[in-house]
């Protein structure tokens, strides 16, 4: 896949979970579109309209993360959404660091094949959370 269609994926999971079911959002335009939604992995031809939707939702997500407590990841469940099932956002939390460091593995290992020399990056998952 693309780089820009890589951001936008992860970054639309968190949009869906935490934006528009937690806090009753609109999707980010960017990372909604049905033109994104179908289009086949690496398909994703305008990165400027991405970072800037990568850079809103990812705003809108921490100004609300960061109010929540760990009772909070306790208490609140997210409903079944499309093929997951209902779960509580402590999950939703520790699946968006997973996927997120999924694959900017995958981006170092792409980066690396066309020379960049990106090191031993990530790092450390616990480093990274």
């Amino acid at each position: 896949s693309t780089f820009a269609w890589t951001l936008a994926h992860i970054t639309r999971g968190i949009d869906t979970w935490c934006n528009v079911t937690l806090q009753g959002g609109k999707p980010n335009e960017a990372m909604e579109g049905e033109r994104l939604r179908n289009l086949p992995v690496g398909d994703a031809h305008d990165f400027a309209a991405i970072k800037r939707g990568v850079i809103e939702v990812r705003n809108r997500a921490k100004a609300y993360l960061d109010n929540v407590t760990d009772a909070d990841l306790e208490r609140t469940t997210l409903p079944p959404q499309g093929r997951w099932q209902e779960a509580k956002l402590r999950y939703y939390v520790y699946r968006a660091i997973a996927h997120t460091y999924f694959h900017i593995g995958e981006v170092a290992a792409k980066r690396d094949r066309l020379g960049h020399k990106v090191g031993d990056y990530p790092g450390l998952l616990s480093d990274a959370m």
